[in-house]
């Protein structure tokens, strides 16, 4: 599996929770996710890459990293280390790892304005 650290991003300290309105930490923590289920380093001029097509990811691994985001970012609509299934099925749909930073910040959005709660439907995220 290739490295942690993607090519040309900022680091991001493992474990810790991220900002979401931090764009570039949630990118490179999409990035990091991805990168531990491809056989090859990634970086910022990989984003817009299709994660099946292009790098091989199934839907069980898009799952994982839609799963490890919610994890490190406490997406909203999570309850209790929850998150809302159809908030990760969401995410898990998305094809590249720009669209997926691009939902996450549909996400925050929408929490901004109180449309996401815990056990409601998903909403629709741009």
């Amino acid at each position: 599996m290739g490295s942690t650290n993607p090519v040309g991003a900022p680091p991001v300290t493992t474990g810790a929770l991220i900002d979401l309105r931090d764009g570039d930490a949630v990118l490179t923590t999409i990035i990091q996710a991805v990168q531990r289920h491809v056989d090859r380093p990634l970086g910022w001029a990989d984003v817009e890459l299709d994660l099946e097509v292009d790098l091989g990811l199934g839907t069980r691994q898009r799952y994982e990293v839609a799963g490890e985001l919610a994890e490190r970012t406490a997406l909203p609509g999570a309850d209790d280390d929850t998150v809302n299934a159809l908030v990760l099925e969401a995410l898990a749909l998305r094809r590249t790892m720009c669209a997926l930073a691009s939902g996450v910040a549909g996400l925050c959005r929408h929490a901004a304005t109180g449309l996401v709660a815990s056990g409601s439907a998903a909403p629709r995220i741009a």
